[in-house]
């Protein structure tokens, strides 16, 4: 599997940032970040503050609780890894429609951390 690329892409910034918690989130709960082999397989690398990761939590959890599907679809997407084709299968739609919603979502997050009290700058955690 090929790393996704936002690299000038709209919400790019969101996007890596949602890709970095999923990392953060998975190392949280005991789980390996990837399912290579090696000698760094089981060290998860990832370039988000606790702070920041947090807060993305928080954006990710209100979307859920505003709209139960795209955010279950977010979490799918970036959470667990799952490509966009098998999300829409398993909501029974199109890729593209699934690819749409998904959109909505980071859209949505985004705009919630655009609009925190405090700030939040994704350029300080970029590596």
């Amino acid at each position: 599997m090929s790393a996704r690329s936002h690299i000038g892409k709209p919400l790019a910034g969101t996007e890596y940032l949602l890709e970095q918690w999923a990392i953060w989130r998975r190392v949280g709960r005991g789980l390996p970040s990837s399912l290579t082999t090696g000698p760094s397989a089981n060290q998860a690398v990832f370039h988000i503050s606790d702070d920041v990761a947090m807060a993305v939590d928080g954006a990710v959890g209100r979307l859920t609780a505003r709209s139960r599907k795209i955010g279950a679809m977010v979490l799918a997407y970036f959470g667990d890894g799952k490509a966009a084709l098998r999300i829409a299968r398993e909501n029974e739609m199109s890729e593209a429609k699934a690819r749409e919603l998904i959109a909505q979502g980071v859209a949505w997050i985004d705009c919630v951390l655009d609009h925190r009290a405090e700030h939040i700058d994704i350029r300080a955690d970029d590596p």
